[in-house]
């Protein structure tokens, strides 16, 4: 197993495990290009990591993880704005969806002042790893 920061050509595994394994919550229910854009965004941020394992040139895991959920989410937007309409667009005809987006959104505005703005975006392991101890493999690293 390797681990190491994770550039851009990591971006469709992370996806891909991330809708996979993580079965509950909103970015989960959305699309795999969407979710990609997602995770472009926090490799190429200066306030974001991903920490991927790798093995025979697969990614078995992750970890994401945000300085300032705030400025990733800002960052997302102006980078993405105009790539997001038709991607959201099967999805602005659902109400719940709608309430979701909203709430996402404005979750980094509403997080109360003295708490820490750092935050664990995702941590994701491949169900056949688990049983090799690789949540621990991330704290000894």
């Amino acid at each position: 197993m390797n681990f190491f920061i994770s550039t851009s050509n990591y971006i469709n595994q992370i996806a891909r495990l991330h809708q996979c394994h993580i079965n509950q919550g909103f970015i989960s229910s959305l699309n795999l290009t969407l979710i990609r854009k997602l995770y472009q965004s926090i490799v190429e941020s200066e306030d974001c990591f991903c920490i991927i394992c790798e093995e025979n040139n697969k990614v078995i895991g992750f970890i994401a993880a945000t300085l300032s959920v705030n400025k990733l989410y800002v960052q997302f937007l102006r980078k993405n704005c105009f790539s997001l309409f038709p991607v959201l667009l099967p999805y602005l005809f659902q109400k719940h969806v709608i309430r979701k987006i909203f709430e996402t959104l404005r979750y980094p505005f509403s997080i109360k002042s003295g708490l820490p703005k750092a935050e664990l975006l995702s941590m994701v392991v491949e169900k056949n790893i688990e049983d090799r101890g690789f949540p621990h493999a991330f704290i000894n690293c």
